[in-house]
């Protein structure tokens, strides 16, 4: 109301805020080849990215990097295409895992066996594959047995689904 008794009514509307945008975190091998983070926003939403600060806003979703194993977490809201109104962050972990090892004795002897170890905890299923089974076999322990002279190269595979290679040397016997 003002001097001469003059009053006015306005109308206010508050809106709701939207929800987080769904997401998932995410695990990658070191080194592997990444690709941009993504969540699902609701219909008649933009999906808007931060960096790991929570607060820098960046232009697209990010594309992580992988050459150093570590946990990395980003943030991804939601705003309303109609409103701009930007409801609550939600946060998406990635995962580097680093790249197995393997140790032993990188060469044997036709007939003969030498013990593979990889690093962490092997793959529940086949952790170890030999790529010429005609010349070196690899139990799913690391045993590795020469059948023939030549070159093999045994692959180890961890929990992470993370893999390393190793080339191995089969021996010919001495005649």
């Amino acid at each position: 109301t003002d001097d001469n008794g003059c009053s006015t009514t306005e109308s206010i509307t508050v809106n709701a805020l939207p929800a987080a945008p769904t997401a998932s975190n995410i695990d990658y091998c070191q080194d592997e080849t990444a690709t941009a983070l993504s969540a699902t926003a609701l219909t008649g939403h933009t999906l808007v990215w931060y960096d790991t600060d929570a607060t820098t806003a960046l232009t697209s979703a990010p594309t992580p990097t992988t050459t150093t194993a570590g946990t990395t977490t980003y943030y991804v809201a939601q705003s309303n295409d109609n409103t701009g109104c930007e409801g609550a962050q939600a946060s998406i972990t990635v995962t580097v895992n680093p790249t197995p090892t393997i140790s032993g004795s990188t060469s044997v002897c036709v007939d003969a066996t030498t013990t593979l170890t990889g690093s962490g905890n092997p793959a529940t299923t086949s952790p170890w594959a030999s790529s010429d089974d005609d010349i070196a076999t690899v139990s799913s322990l690391g045993l590795v047995t020469g059948v023939a002279a030549g070159t093999v190269t045994i692959t180890y595979t961890d929990d992470n689904g993370c893999s390393t290679t190793e080339s191995i040397t089969v021996n010919a016997l001495p005649a």
